[in-house]
């Protein structure tokens, strides 16, 4: 349901309900501090099921007569309540993100949450009606005019924030030239990823917002930092590209300022992932396990073999400290390991140590262990 119900807990075994709070939207998590004393709430809503009195409703409309009125098909909100007292919990903020929530993680008092945003902006999300009309050249120029005719806040996810007076503020994220934004070079993304920080201890719970312009993305959390993985390319660039590789992107942030993410650097690797649990940090090193060839040729009549890897990235430091915290050039691979069960897929992945396990599947469910004590010469055990 969409409510929040706290007991008191007077003995063992006993429980004494104390309030219970109405939660808008679906919930997807929740994150308690003891420290803080407070809890935040990450829940779903669908803008499409917003009662017209809503303060979103008008700003998410879109301002045409397009099939879809909506800027972001899902809202991610971020609700922080105090429970430090016996009693209903008061809210702190109200935070609204354009985008589908992904995950949460908590470090301390440090939360970051993960949404992913596809924003249909009328007269460019749906630029491919002009190029079945009017062809390729026109449609271009039809798409760069409507392009140049927004303002750049149109074009980027926004937060939104209901404050205590009732009042709707709007985040709207384009401040200082865009610096919150990155986007990979050689690689077609049509979303972002965003990644909203805050302090649970912070009296006024300020939040730092950081984005990338990427295809869907998986997120893997350290202690100390936080990976963003996603496909270079979607599925339809193969259709041009019959040849081109898949690719991965992996961005790293750093996470040990309380509330903040610092951008070190990104790299890339062959293949695409399973899930997060491809992904794990040992000793300041990420390794990935992927499979290439999964899906993206899939019209072919004799598509390539798929093939397993595992990499081993390193953090390469321009300079070892700054006031702003580690300076990085790039994720590098220093170890890899691949030709792991030609024509067969990754299905499940772990990482403990200097071990790894993989389990991949065409009929029969192998098991292979890896040797990872050398980053520089993962080797099949």
């Amino acid at each position: 349901g969409n409510r929040l119900h706290i007991f008191a807990v007077p003995e063992f075994g006993s429980l004494e309900p104390e309030s219970v709070t109405e939660i808008e939207g679906s919930p997807r998590q929740l994150l308690w501090n003891r420290e803080a004393a407070r809890a935040v709430i990450f829940s779903s809503i669908n803008p499409y099921q917003l009662p017209t009195d809503h303060r979103l409703f008008d700003v998410l409309t879109a301002d045409d007569e397009s099939d879809s009125r909506w800027r972001s098909e899902t809202l991610s909100k971020i609700t922080i309540l105090d429970v430090g007292t016996s009693g209903p919990p008061s809210v702190v903020r109200e935070l609204f993100v354009e985008g589908q929530y992904q995950t949460a993680r908590m470090v301390d008092t440090s939360v970051r949450l993960g949404a992913y945003s596809w924003l249909e902006v009328p007269g460019v999300y749906d630029w491919w009606s002009d190029l079945e009309e009017e062809g390729l050249y026109v449609a271009k120029q039809l798409a760069r005019a409507r392009i140049a005719a927004r303002e750049l806040s149109d074009l980027v996810p926004a937060i939104y924030e209901l404050t205590s007076e009732g009042q709707l503020e709007i985040h709207a994220l384009t401040e200082d030239d865009c610096r919150s934004f990155y986007r990979p070079e050689n690689s077609h993304g049509r979303g972002f990823t965003s990644v909203l920080s805050f302090d649970m201890a912070d009296e006024l719970v300020e939040f730092d917002a950081d984005h990338i312009v990427s295809n869907w993305p998986t997120f893997y959390a350290s202690e100390d930092s936080l990976y963003i993985a996603e496909p270079a390319n979607d599925w339809w660039w193969f259709w041009w590209n019959e040849d081109a590789p898949e690719q991965l992107n992996i961005h790293r942030f750093d996470t040990r300022a309380a509330g903040q993410a610092l951008y070190l650097g990104s790299g890339r690797v062959e293949g695409v992932l399973h899930n997060q649990f491809s992904l794990d940090e040992h000793e300041d090193r990420l390794r990935v396990a992927t499979t290439s060839n999964t899906r993206n040729r899939w019209w072919l009549d004799d598509p390539p073999e798929d093939e397993n890897h595992v990499f081993v990235l390193e953090l390469q430091v321009v300079s070892p400290q700054t006031a702003a915290g580690l300076q990085g050039d790039g994720l590098q691979i220093v170890g890899q390991l691949g030709g792991i069960a030609p024509n067969e897929r990754i299905f499940a992945a772990r990482m403990l140590g200097d071990r790894g396990y993989l389990v991949t599947f065409e009929q029969i469910d192998p098991l292979f262990t890896l040797d990872l004590s050398d980053p520089e010469d993962p080797r099949l055990v």
